[in-house]
C-alpha cells in the first residue's frame, strides 16, 4: 500500500453516524435557466446599418463562423437529449463530450464494486443506495456519468426520479474505473471537480497500472493512498470492509 500524499495520514474516521448525516450534501450551487443561452436566440433589434453589414465580408464571416460553433446545451437540455445512435455522452461546459464505450473488463469491475458495496450497505444497515452509470452533475452546465457511485436513499427521491437519473447533490462515494481513452479526464479533471463539490471518496481503479487508489477528502483536498495486489483496500465509508486491490482486478479478467 502506498500512500501518496507526503506520508501523511488519512483523515480521521467518521462513525457511520457522521458518515450518514455528510451523504446528503447541499446541492450545486449554480443556477441555471432551462432555456439556451442568449447567443443562440434571435435579437429583437436589427442593425439600421443591415445593408452594409451584409456587404462586410468580415461580418460574413463571423456569422459563418458562428453557425459552425456547436451549440451548447443546459443541463435540462441534456435530460431529454437523444439522437437515436445510443452513444452516451457527458456534459462539459454546456458540450456533449462523447464517451468511449467500455471495455468487458471494465464493466465487470464495475458490476463487482457494486456488489461489494451493496453488501456492506446491507450489513451496515445504512439508509444509502448503489448506482452504476447513473448522472451525476458537477457544475453549471455540467453533467458526468461515473461507473458506480453511492448516495443516501433520499437523495433518489429528491434527485434521481425527480431529474431523469441525474443526482443534484454529493454522493458520499464514487468509483471510475480508468479507460485509456480518457484517463486524463479521470485523475485530473474529474478529481477537481468531485472535491469541489465536495465526495468523501474517490476510487479510481487503474487496470492498467494494476492498482486501486482511493482518494480521501481531507480540508477540500483529495490524500491519494494506493492499494497493489494483495493490499486491503481502506474506506472510511466501509470500515470494516476486507477487499483486497487484486481481488477487484481480477474481477475484470486480469491474471
Amino acid at each position: 500500500m502506498t500512500d501518496t500524499s507526503a506520508n501523511q495520514p488519512l483523515s480521521g474516521e467518521l462513525s457511520h453516524n457522521e458518515l450518514a448525516a455528510t451523504v446528503a450534501s447541499e446541492p450545486v450551487p449554480e443556477a441555471e435557466d432551462a432555456t439556451h443561452d442568449a447567443a443562440h436566440s434571435e435579437s429583437p433589434l436589427e442593425s439600421p446599418l443591415e445593408s452594409d453589414q451584409a456587404e462586410n465580408p468580415t461580418d460574413e464571416a463571423n456569422e459563418t463562423a458562428a453557425d459552425a460553433a456547436p451549440p451548447r446545451y443546459t443541463v435540462a437540455d441534456y435530460r431529454s437529449y437523444e439522437d437515436g445512435s445510443g452513444q452516451r455522452y457527458e456534459l462539459v461546459d454546456g458540450h456533449l463530450e462523447a464517451l468511449v464505450s467500455p471495455s468487458f473488463k471494465e464493466v465487470l469491475i464495475a458490476q463487482f464494486l457494486k456488489k461489494e458495496f451493496d453488501q456492506q450497505i446491507e450489513q451496515l444497515a445504512q439508509p444509502w443506495q448503489c448506482f452504476a452509470d447513473a448522472g451525476l452533475r458537477t457544475g453549471w452546465r455540467k453533467v458526468r456519468l461515473p461507473d458506480v457511485y453511492i448516495i443516501h436513499a433520499q437523495q433518489v427521491a429528491e434527485d434521481l426520479v425527480a431529474n431523469s437519473m441525474i443526482c443534484q447533490t454529493a454522493p458520499a462515494l464514487v468509483v471510475e474505473v480508468v479507460k485509456p481513452a480518457s484517463a486524463n479526464v479521470t485523475y485530473r479533471h474529474k478529481r477537481s471537480e468531485y472535491a469541489a463539490l465536495g465526495i468523501l471518496e474517490y476510487w479510481i481503479v487503474d487496470p492498467l497500472q494494476a492498482y486501486v487508489a482511493v482518494l480521501s477528502l481531507n480540508d477540500g483536498l483529495y490524500e491519494d493512498t494506493v492499494f497493489q495486489a494483495e493490499d486491503i483496500v481502506v474506506s472510511q465509508l466501509f470500515p470494516s470492509l476486507t477487499l483486497d486491490a487484486e481481488s477487484i482486478l481480477v474481477a475484470g479478467g486480469l491474471a
